[in-house]
């Protein structure tokens, strides 16, 4: 029988989370705030920390229930809002943040101890927030990214978070 999409996709999400817990190891989260001197940076610097440290939580206690995940991993995880234009994703592969720290969207069951967030915040222009997960693939760091004013996600092209952006790095 053929696996259906939303399995297709929780099994997608549980491998690329497993990937994180390996990279996370460490426990590195460094904020990449550019210059951070206006409340709506402010605010959106404050999001992306809050999701970091939710997701850092949910990796911690999920870790070996996301070792069992089989199939690739999406390219990023996004926000509730307007999707940010994202440049080099394109139309890339997602799953969405509320289904990892809000609710037991990939199924881990007694492992999953959340909510980690009572809900995924809004940046302060409108748009969702995006997990990029480059260094799963080699392509870069993972970053919590608010695609700031311009609505463009900028860090995609770099591996890194761009001044244009407002973000976290979880990975170096």
């Amino acid at each position: 029988m053929a696996e259906s999409p939303r399995r297709s996709a929780r099994g997608a999400a549980a491998a690329m989370l497993f990937g994180a817990v390996v990279l996370l190891s460490a426990g590195v989260i460094a904020p990449a705030l550019g210059s951070v001197d206006d409340a709506p940076r402010r605010e959106a610097a404050d999001g992306a920390a809050r999701i970091a440290a939710a997701l850092r939580d949910f990796l911690d206690d999920c870790a070996e229930a996301l070792r069992e995940g089989r199939a690739g991993p999406p390219e990023r995880l996004y926000g509730p809002g307007v999707q940010p234009d994202c440049g080099a994703f394109g139309a890339a592969s997602g799953f969405p943040l509320s289904g990892v720290l809000c609710r037991d969207g990939l199924g881990l069951g007694a492992s999953w101890r959340g909510p980690y967030l009572p809900s995924i915040p809004i940046d302060p222009w409108g748009r969702a927030y995006v997990v990029t997960l480059g260094a799963l693939s080699g392509a870069g760091d993972l970053m919590v990214v608010s695609a700031g004013e311009d609505g463009v996600v900028d860090s995609a092209r770099l591996g890194r978070v761009d001044d244009r952006d407002v973000g976290v790095t979880l990975i170096r």
